[in-house]
């Protein structure tokens, strides 16, 4: 079993016209994936094309119980996706985008059978469930005019707005509402940020898949919300997660989510002109934030509570794994340090006093650059 890729980038001595092409390979004919993009930069509308296939494995062993041999599921999800971007600029600060583009999720299992001798036989399952297609076109007025600091812009502003329809499987209206403003007062910025995506239209959790494709969270460090000190990992640790299987999240998933967040950022160290301290080889600000966010689905917000009950339980007779998640907001405040590590990526470790959790304080590690 072989696994590796190998990716190729030409274009014009100015750069104006660029062609990308990638192909990945890990191990078998159905695992082979790769794309091609196009992008042209030479007229003041830019546009961009591209194609992609891309398989994912997932594997599990169990046993046969007819045998009792040990057997190898591998479960493969292959993404496909076509699309296509413009961009007109109308000033230096801002411009507006326009994006059309498909989506085919297709599913394949694979069960492999050892024996006795160790002997195997593969068995090719078929397709575990019908594909699944999207298909999207994507209209957003976007703006920048801040100004980079050590781990996070230093001053200015940037803001998106963005109006996407999603139709195939599911028939849904995707929109974003993202607004950023930093005011630099010599040392401090002071950030704050308001931020709104929702799934119109998608109705409630119906226990599909889909729903994986219309569900907005709170408690991933790595998606666009997240309330610090609600991390689900976090959450899961927690002993009545682990001990009894309760695993109390619901308040942070919905099809549609809100949050607010300001900062107060000091550089603690970096450059002379910057830093309070010269010290150029690892650039970190100090920060103190508060984050406020709720999580719910259809138009229900008259279930607004603040109590520091535990976070609502999310599973077993639980209504809301399937049904209406009730609009009830987490709130945060704490203290954390962002470290531009040589330049590659930025680490964030904070200590948050969250509000609506058992656990009083929270510690966590996000890899992303401050907002």
């Amino acid at each position: 079993r072989a696994t590796g890729g190998v990716g190729f980038l030409f274009s014009d001595i100015l750069g104006h016209q660029s062609l990308s092409v990638f192909l990945q390979a890990n191990g078998t004919i159905k695992d082979i994936g790769g794309g091609v993009f196009y992008s042209n930069q030479e007229n003041r509308m830019d546009y961009r094309v591209g194609l992609s296939h891309q398989p994912s494995a997932f594997g599990r062993v169990g046993v046969n119980p007819n045998t009792g041999n040990l057997v190898q599921i591998v479960q493969r999800v292959f993404r496909t996706q076509v699309g296509t971007q413009a961009s007109y600029p109308f000033s230096q600060t801002n411009r507006l985008e326009v994006g059309l583009g498909g989506t085919r999720y297709g599913f394949d299992i694979t069960a492999r059978e050892f024996n006795q001798l160790g002997r195997s036989i593969e068995r090719d399952v078929g397709t575990s469930r019908d594909p699944i297609y999207f298909g999207r076109a994507s209209l957003a007025y976007v703006g920048d005019f801040s100004s980079s600091g050590l781990t996070s812009p230093l001053q200015g502003g940037r803001y998106r707005f963005q109006v996407t329809p999603q139709f195939g499987s599911r028939n849904y209206v995707s929109i974003l509402s993202d607004y950023r403003r930093y005011v630099y007062r010599e040392p401090v910025t002071f950030a704050i940020r308001g931020l709104h995506r929702g799934n119109y239209g998608a109705g409630q959790f119906r226990g599909e898949l889909t729903d994986s494709f219309v569900r907005e969270t709170l408690g991933d460090p790595y998606q666009t919300g997240f309330v610090r000190g609600y991390g689900f990992n976090s959450i899961f640790e927690e002993p009545k997660c682990r001990q009894q299987g309760i695993c109390e999240v619901g308040r942070l998933v919905g099809t549609r989510m809100a949050l607010g967040s300001v900062e107060v950022r000091l550089p603690l160290l970096g450059p002379e002109v910057l830093g309070l301290a010269s010290f150029e080889y690892l650039p970190t600000d100090l920060v103190l934030f508060a984050d406020a966010g709720v999580a719910w689905t259809n138009e229900d917000l008259t279930e607004l509570s603040f109590s520091s009950n535990t976070i609502r339980q999310f599973g077993g007779a639980d209504p809301t794994r399937t049904g209406t998640v009730p609009a009830e907001p987490v709130t945060s405040a704490g203290v954390s340090a962002r470290v531009n590590v040589l330049g590659a990526v930025v680490l964030e470790a904070f200590y948050a006093r969250t509000f609506q959790r058992t656990k009083n304080w929270d510690f966590g590690l996000i890899l992303r650059p401050g907002w």
